[in-house]
């Protein structure tokens, strides 16, 4: 199996400086976009938002691979990472068909608590999806495993009360037990926030606020170049 160490890191800083250095653009879907790019951006955007919270142990190590897409070694485990989308196929016609009509505003509305179940739906159809292939003999299990999921639904306008879709979620997951065998821990992208779903028994869940490293370099580099210019007048 192919395995390639993408960095390391043996402190937050030492790992921020890693993770800002990291192309993390997506390209539109008929810009050459493919699904390196979203691994790639998932990825950092997770560890970036974990590093910040002191949610990472020390040194660290991040390899790129297959099957699983990405391997996280710290001192005290090995967690295998599998990105994958969370959508359905009439939702990524639906994007497709905005992208190549970009007059278009698209809006969306709701009754009642509709949206919630449905975003709750998909996430757990998307689980129910990936676990059948992280069943497949070729996929590789760690110590930790790990399903990073990108809420492609919720990302694109929907507008709901993301507490109680994750509860419709966690209630689904709780009646399918056999979906929790493969993986320990959902890891959702969702809405400037990370729902960390424990699939232990009873399910735990935490949630915490996505860190825009990429940003947050920016503003201090456009900071610093006013100061300069200040300094020069």
């Amino acid at each position: 199996m192919n395995c390639e160490l993408w960095f390391s890191a043996s402190c937050w800083e030492e790992l921020k400086h890693h993770l800002a250095a990291c192309d993390i653009y997506v390209p539109g879907r008929y810009e050459g976009r493919t699904s390196l790019h979203r691994e790639r951006q998932d990825i950092c955007v997770l560890l970036s938002s974990m590093g910040v919270n002191g949610q990472l142990d020390y040194p660290c190590k991040v390899f790129k691979r297959e099957s699983p897409d990405f391997l996280l070694t710290t001192p005290t485990r090995c967690i295998g990472i599998e990105q994958v989308v969370g959508t359905n196929e009439l939702e990524e016609k639906t994007h497709a068909w905005y992208e190549r009509n970009p007059d278009f505003v698209r809006h969306e509305k709701s009754i009642g608590r509709v949206a919630e179940r449905e975003w709750a739906q998909t996430m757990f159809d998307t689980v129910a999806s990936k676990t059948r292939k992280l069943n497949e003999a070729h996929f590789e299990s760690f110590s930790g495993n790990w399903l990073l999921i990108h809420d492609n639904k919720f990302w694109n306008g929907w507008k709901l009360h993301l507490d109680f879709a994750v509860e419709c979620l966690v209630s689904q997951l709780s009646a399918q037990p056999k979906l929790r065998l493969r993986s320990d821990r959902l890891q959702i992208l969702s809405a400037g926030k990370i729902i960390s779903i424990e699939l232990a028994e009873p399910i735990q869940v935490g949630t915490f606020e996505i860190y825009d490293l990429w940003e947050d370099c920016q503003k201090r580099e456009t900071s610093s170049d006013e100061l300069v210019k200040v300094g020069q007048n």
